[in-house]
């Protein structure tokens, strides 16, 4: 099987959908775009299947996507990320970005375990049976740790930052919250 350029214009606008929904940067996504199309030419000869084509470019595509993640798990999350994902009630404008300054720390300081998976599924929007097969774990243990490590950032939060977080994640600072020791 052979990708010509008119089987990767009848794919790409689908996978440049899938991808822009998953990575905020749109150069960034429009970059893994290419690798995408690059790694398809490359690796062309080990499609035996035309029919699953289509199966095989998304494959592609989300492998290029954890592999983003994954250089760039180090990276600083932007306070920015956090305040579309988190709805908070905060009475002095100036205790948001404290806030969103620890919440930041916190979910850094959380084991591997649960700190990978919480940001690719709650910040970067994986969805988590995609996120299990990339990750090699079962869709209920993936589940499991992402529970876990929202658990985890729940209690610090409670008990460092001085918030309460409730059912709808929202969170409420309290007067102690300006004193998060978490530097950034």
């Amino acid at each position: 099987m052979e990708i010509t350029p008119d089987t990767w214009e009848h794919y790409r606008h689908e996978l440049k959908r899938f991808i822009h929904r998953r990575i905020e940067n749109p150069m960034d996504a429009e970059d893994l775009l290419q690798d995408v199309l690059i790694k398809a030419y490359q690796k062309q000869s080990q499609l035996t299947d035309t029919g699953k084509l289509r199966s095989w470019l998304y494959q592609i595509a989300r492998h290029a996507i954890t592999d983003y993640y994954r250089l760039n798990r180090n990276r600083q999350v932007a306070l920015d990320d956090w305040s579309s994902i988190l709805m908070t009630a905060i009475e002095e404008p100036d205790h948001e970005a404290a806030l969103l300054a620890c919440i930041s720390c916190l979910i850094e300081e959380l084991p591997d375990k649960y700190r990978d998976p919480l940001m690719a599924s709650d910040i970067h929007e994986i969805p988590q049976h995609v996120l299990s097969q990339q990750l090699g774990l079962s869709y209920s243990g993936l589940k499991s740790r992402v529970q876990r490590g929202r658990e985890k950032l729940k209690q610090s939060l409670e008990s460092i930052c001085g918030s309460e977080v409730s059912q709808y994640r929202q969170i409420t600072c309290g007067s102690q919250s300006s004193a998060c020791n978490c530097s950034i």
